[in-house]
């Protein structure tokens, strides 16, 4: 289908802006007739025809796809006239796909994203690596890969073969596999249950400039840009090894991560820095709060509500051990000790569940809550621990088993993530800042496994695609940008790598 007074030209070139800011602009108009876009839903085929002086100009709309598939396309001619129009371009073989959202804004640059990478987030997220899940078919996925590109993946399986972790390593060019860059990234994803969302979560959707799917962001795209540029890596003699490593659980307390440093360690592979690729849109962050998760449970005696002296209410015991938890948060958030360069300069104390109960007109035989602290670096963990397990098997046990001698207080770990220390990211740091060409050193309050590594020996730090402010959300995304910030990232590590060679 022609737009009105439009010919159907062939596929022009995209010339550099007068601006001269790295923008790119289509030379002319086009009409173009695409038969597949890798897996999204939607897709505006557009070219800008620059205007003169203030580059004034149209924006000609020639296409638009919906749930596109393989020969299948359909025709929209639109115009719409813009004094400057943000234009973000998907490379695929054989033609360019340009999206803009149809709204004058000033522009910023263009992005052109490898082949691949689209392709590759979007297989990732199809994969349901739910924490409570296998994450057994992205692994096969990557595994394939790798061995399709003549490399030996390692597994290393949880206690009873339902998951497991993959580390590569691509030696250097004299055999050696010690030493050298690790980049890690961690399979599992956040569930979505009773979150509203506009899509499919495991379904990636480009819209708006932006890849939509849980795990967008956290942190899929990541390792879909490692797959995708891992090419970039083969092609090149390394002075230095790169190792590759996924690992499951993180979101449930990095427990892969535990695993994964006990193999590296049984074969003798240490690499000198980690790069951890969690969602800091592409700044270097150096320290991270420590994550402790914990379990408390309350074993009561069941009676009816009509005669509560012949039980022992463990919603009550368990409220009380809640408000205690609650008096030592609050005495970090008033007291400190503060650091200031965290966002929420104080150790923080959360609980997130809680369930007990069987009836309304029944004395609650059970209760059971979790909580987590996270401390900023060099407060004692051990002593928060203490306090509060002092008090759960002491005075609350005590004053439980005077009501009925069967009633009982348990309290356990469920999963623990050290902090990372600005201290201890000297190499890691200095190579991020080579890498992107800044200077920025931040700070988060959530955990990573970049602490674990830091622990092992391995100067760590974390950087990775993507806001942490759009992870474990409903319409979880990662902006297009970011996506093509990381595979720049790549491409210098890459060139990194290989340049004492």
């Amino acid at each position: 289908m022609r737009a009105a007074g439009m010919r159907r030209p062939s596929f022009g070139p995209i010339t550099d802006s007068p601006a001269g800011r790295g923008e790119r602009w289509f030379s002319r108009p086009q009409i173009i007739r695409v038969t597949f876009v890798w897996n999204v839903s939607q897709v505006t085929v557009a070219t800008y025809v620059p205007g003169g002086t203030g580059h004034k100009g149209t924006v000609c709309l020639c296409l638009f796809v919906s749930n596109a598939r393989p020969g299948r396309a359909a025709a929209l001619p639109r115009a719409a006239t813009l004094s400057r129009v943000r234009v973000i371009l998907l490379r695929a073989p054989g033609y360019w796909l340009a999206r803009t959202p149809l709204k004058g804004f000033p522009i910023t640059r263009s992005v052109v994203l490898a082949p691949t990478t689209l392709a590759w987030i979007t297989r990732l997220i199809a994969c349901d690596t739910t924490s409570r899940n296998s994450n057994q078919e992205l692994i096969d996925v990557i595994d394939a890969e790798l061995r399709g590109q003549g490399l030996e993946p390692v597994l290393v399986p949880n206690s009873d073969g339902t998951k497991a972790n993959l580390v590569v390593t691509i030696p250097a060019h004299d055999g050696s596999t010690t030493g050298g860059v690790m980049l890690a990234g961690h399979t599992d994803v956040v569930p979505v249950d009773g979150q509203s969302w506009s899509s499919d979560p495991f379904i990636a959707e480009v819209r708006e400039n932006r890849l939509y799917g849980r795990g967008a962001a956290d942190m899929k795209a990541f390792s879909g840009v490692i797959l995708a540029l891992l090419p970039e890596f083969l092609a090149r003699p390394l002075a230095m090894p790169l190792h590759l490593a996924w690992t499951y659980d993180e979101e449930v307390g990095c427990h892969g991560a535990i695993t994964l440093l006990a193999d590296l360690a049984a074969r003798g592979i240490r690499p000198d820095i980690c790069v951890v690729g969690e969602p800091t849109s592409m700044r270097a962050v150096s320290a991270h709060k420590s994550s402790h998760l914990y379990r408390v449970s309350f074993t009561g005696l069941a009676s009816h509500s009509s005669n509560t002296p012949n039980g022992v209410n463990a919603i009550e015991y368990a409220a009380r051990a809640i408000a205690f938890i609650r008096s030592i948060a609050d005495e970090h958030r008033v007291n400190g000790p503060f650091d200031a360069s965290f966002e929420v300069p104080y150790t923080t104390i959360n609980v997130g569940t809680i369930s007990g109960g069987a009836a309304v007109n029944m004395v609650a035989e059970r209760c059971d809550f979790e909580f987590e602290f996270r401390a900023i670096p060099g407060v004692s963990t051990a002593a928060i621990f203490s306090r509060i397990e002092d008090f759960l098997l002491g005075e609350l046990r005590t004053a439980m088993r005077a009501e009925h001698a069967t009633a009982d207080v348990s309290f356990a770990p469920i999963g623990a993530v050290p902090a990372l220390s600005a201290a201890g990211t000297g190499a890691a740091l200095q190579l991020v800042h080579d890498l992107t060409g800044t200077s920025s050193e931040e700070t988060v309050g959530y955990g990573t496994e970049g602490g674990l590594f830091q622990l092992a020996g391995i100067d760590t730090v974390v950087c990775g695609p993507g806001s942490i402010r759009q992870g474990h959300t409903a319409n979880e995304y990662i902006d297009l940008a970011q996506i093509s910030a990381c595979e720049d990232f790549m491409r210098a590590l890459a060139r990194h790598l290989a340049h004492q060679h």
